[in-house]
Order: C-alpha cells, then sequence, then structure tokens
C-alpha cells in the first residue's frame, strides 16, 4: 500500500461575506499526496454551507429525534484552555496544547505517542460526507453511494449519507479511532450547495446523521466534535465541542454562549495574515481563541484571553 504523507496545494475562492454572514466558507482543506509511484490527489475537507441548515426560508432542522446514549466510560472534553489545528503538513509536536485536532489517518503511530504521553486530547479529523479515495478504506465505499463529483475538485465524490454502506464504514472509522489513539473525532460533514446536490440529502438527512455520528463516537468512549461557521448552528446540538470559524470578524460570537454554558466547550478560529495576525483577533471572546491562516498548518497565534 503506498505510503500517505502531508501535502498541499491552496485554494480560497470562497470569501467572507460580512453582511451576508458568509454564504459559503471554506474552513480548511487537506491535501493528502501519495507517494511511491501513485498518483496523489487532493480536495476540500471542511466546507460549511449555512444555507444547508435549513428549508428554503433558512430556518433551522431538527435532529429527527435522535438519541445520544454516552457511555458511562467517556469523560466530556471539558474546558480545554488552549488548542491547536494541524491539517496540512509535517505535525509540529512543539506546539503547546491541551488539545491538538489532526487528521485521522495521516499522522504517524509516533506522533500519536507523543501527544498521547503529554495527555493531550487529540481530535481526529475525517470527511464523512465526501468520498475521499486516498483514505484506506476508499475500496469498501459501493459505487451507488458515490455521487457528482465536487465541483472544483472532481478526483472527490459525494456522499450519499443515508446509505447503510456510508453510514457503517463512518462507524468503523470511528472504532479505529480507539486504536488510533484518538480522545475525540471530528466528523466533517461537508455539506453541498443545493446545485450539487447529487442524492436531494435534506436538512433533517445531515442533523440525524450528524446525531448518529456523535453517538457512535460517545458509545465507543470518545469524545466529538464538530465545525460551526459564524452563525449558531443547531446540528451541533449532540456535539461536545464545536469549532468555531469567523464568528469574531463576523460579529456573531455571542450566539454561541448557550452553547457553552452547557458544559461543552467552544473554540474559536479567525483567519489571519501572519503578519499581524493580532488584528484578526476578536475582543471579549470568552473561549480560547487562535489566528490560523488558509493551509491550516503549523501556524498558530494565540488571541490574548
Amino acid at each position: 500500500m503506498a505510503r500517505v504523507v502531508f501535502g498541499r496545494r491552496t485554494r480560497f475562492s470562497d470569501m467572507y461575506n460580512a453582511d451576508a454572514r458568509m454564504e459559503r466558507i471554506i474552513l480548511g482543506w487537506v491535501a493528502l499526496t501519495v507517494v511511491s509511484g501513485c498518483e496523489g490527489t487532493e480536495a476540500p475537507l471542511l466546507v460549511f454551507d449555512e444555507s444547508s441548515l435549513g428549508g428554503a426560508d433558512g430556518s433551522s432542522s431538527s435532529s429527527g429525534g435522535a438519541t445520544d446514549e454516552a457511555s458511562p466510560d467517556r469523560e466530556r472534553l471539558g474546558q480545554v484552555e488552549s488548542f491547536q489545528v494541524q491539517l496540512s503538513g509535517s505535525l509540529d509536536l512543539d506546539v503547546e496544547a491541551d488539545l491538538f485536532v489532526i487528521d485521522l489517518h495521516s499522522p504517524s503511530d509516533e506522533d500519536f505517542s507523543t501527544l498521547s504521553a503529554r495527555s493531550a486530547s487529540i481530535g481526529c479529523y475525517f470527511s464523512a460526507g465526501s468520498f475521499e479515495p486516498w483514505r484506506p478504506d476508499a475500496d469498501d465505499f459501493p459505487a451507488e453511494s458515490l455521487g457528482d463529483p465536487l465541483a472544483d475538485y472532481p478526483n472527490e465524490n459525494w456522499l450519499d449519507i443515508k446509505s447503510e454502506s456510508v453510514v457503517a464504514l463512518m462507524a468503523a472509522r470511528i472504532e479505529s479511532a480507539v486504536a488510533r489513539g484518538c480522545t475525540d473525532v471530528f466528523p466533517s460533514l461537508v455539506r453541498p450547495s443545493t446545485s450539487e446536490n447529487t442524492f436531494s440529502l435534506s436538512a433533517d438527512d445531515f442533523a440525524n446523521y450528524a446525531a448518529h455520528l456523535a453517538q457512535v463516537a460517545h458509545s465507543v468512549g470518545l469524545g466529538a466534535l464538530i465545525a460551526g461557521g459564524a452563525s449558531f448552528d443547531p446540528i451541533t446540538e449532540h456535539y461536545d465541542a464545536v469549532l468555531v470559524f469567523g464568528c469574531a470578524s463576523a460579529g456573531s460570537c455571542d450566539e454561541w454562549t448557550t452553547f457553552a454554558e452547557t458544559e461543552r466547550s467552544v473554540f474559536s478560529i479567525e483567519w489571519g495574515d501572519e503578519s499581524a495576525p493580532e488584528d484578526a483577533c476578536g475582543e471579549g471572546i470568552a473561549w480560547p481563541q487562535i489566528v490560523k491562516n488558509q493551509s491550516l498548518d503549523a501556524f498558530r497565534f494565540v488571541c490574548p484571553g
């Protein structure tokens, strides 16, 4: 099997729109380059489309009654004071943080062991809404579960999240995260825009799917992280922590206060220029806040508390 290492090519065609609260937010990318003679590929991993949270009128969706019975042995992530998100580049183990959000498959066993020895929480990322051909389980996805290619990344396909096979494969990924040494999982829903919605998936479909993934994580003793945009997303209901992107620049961080008051964690991330990252920091943010560049590599600026 080809060895998978970190690679990178940046795209940032979807920009912030402060007035519209970000029609589409690109949260980050990992480009995984396959070496040893195999052709590499790359694609966006975290795409947050606020228009997919509800119906045509923008109304929010419920979780469809899904339940979340946590394992009695599972401990909540708790109020983590420092965190790092690195999804590209060689993993920087010199960063001091209580929580590291990293890719599920790319870091080495030694990287996981080092972080575990430091008693750091490890949130393991994977795409739960798109087919990534470089994942080790890629051959297990049935052809009928693969939809149209992503508009900008033809090597990836939308997934039918209502497929029993897809749901089972995602559950298997979560179970494999235990063996890797993850303490939490970070499944990205990668919700398509209306024009790319191959399987006519509804907001309730995504809400039920998200709730199920969190339930699976909790059943095997893992915490569950999810990405959020500048506006509050009710789909986070079943998750232990949310990585909120861009709320300071949008002036909407207060929308996440209720979530933070329920003994769950909010982590704020702003995009910033490495030459003056402090300019991206929001004031009066009640939870940990960092500035990252668009590559989501090792660079991190910790905003004043």
